[in-house]
């Protein structure tokens, strides 16, 4: 089988799958790539993947020849490998993603831009706004500041679990060395249901790529709320002065 004819495979599954979401498949044949014989638990770790969502994926890359099954011995956990047509179909997703990121790119800068202006105007200092990769995509990012509440925001285009997952590790990395709050916004809603322990200084945002302005907007919005909830929840937690 033919590079194109692993993609269109992948494709036609679409419709008896619920949809797939390209960049999950890129992420697992990625890991598998990159790391060998896997188990289904260890793709999952080390994809940053939900294990249902391996498993659904898996049933449909085996079938199409993309990714091989093993059982080495009887009883062992089943394996699983990058075949040559998997190496193909990987190729030529990430070209694809690469070609696609370039448009997404320009409209995520604009909506952080404008994005960054608003929160200005509402008294937060922007201290930066900077371009790095995630997964298969470049993110948008701007840093701002106000009353010593620091909040990074993340915009990506996609809003797969992985994604989110890897912006919610990386806001918890700065979150060492400062007190931060991230606000991630992505133009796919995203597949992730947060756990209040994260959502306490997380917020997902889905906004409209065809509306920057209106984007840029929910954004700020979200950013005074995220804030304004950390406040009100310090306020709380004051020890209270009792007056004689």
């Amino acid at each position: 089988m033919s590079r194109n004819a692993s993609a269109n495979h992948i494709a036609s599954g679409a419709g008896h799958n619920g949809g797939i979401n390209y960049d999950t498949v890129a992420r697992m044949l990625r890991t598998l790539k990159d790391n060998g014989h896997l188990t289904k638990s260890q793709l999952a770790r080390l994809g940053g993947l939900n294990l249902k969502t391996v498993e659904k994926y898996l049933r449909l890359l085996t079938k199409i020849g993309v990714v091989e099954e093993l059982s080495l011995e009887p009883g062992l956990r089943k394996t699983y490998v990058l075949t040559p047509r998997g190496l193909a179909a990987l190729v030529l997703l990430e070209t694809i993603s690469s070609m696609l990121d370039s448009e997404a790119h320009e409209v995520k800068q604009q909506i952080a831009e404008k994005a960054a202006e608003l929160l200005r105007g509402r008294g937060y200092y922007v201290k930066n706004l900077l371009a790095h990769r995630c997964s298969l995509e470049r993110i948008a990012e701007l840093h701002a500041v106000k009353n010593g509440k620091h909040v990074h925001v993340y915009l990506a285009a996609n809003g797969s679990e992985a994604v989110v997952k890897a912006l919610a590790g990386l806001g918890a990395a700065v979150m060492r060395s400062e007190p931060v709050y991230v606000v991630v916004a992505t133009f796919e809603k995203p597949c992730i249901v947060l756990e209040n322990r994260v959502s306490s200084f997380l917020r997902v945002v889905y906004v409209d790529r065809r509306s920057p302005e209106g984007a840029a907007k929910t954004i700020a919005d979200t950013v005074d709320e995220l804030v304004a909830s950390r406040v009100q929840e310090e306020c709380k937690k004051a020890p209270r002065v009792l007056r004689i």
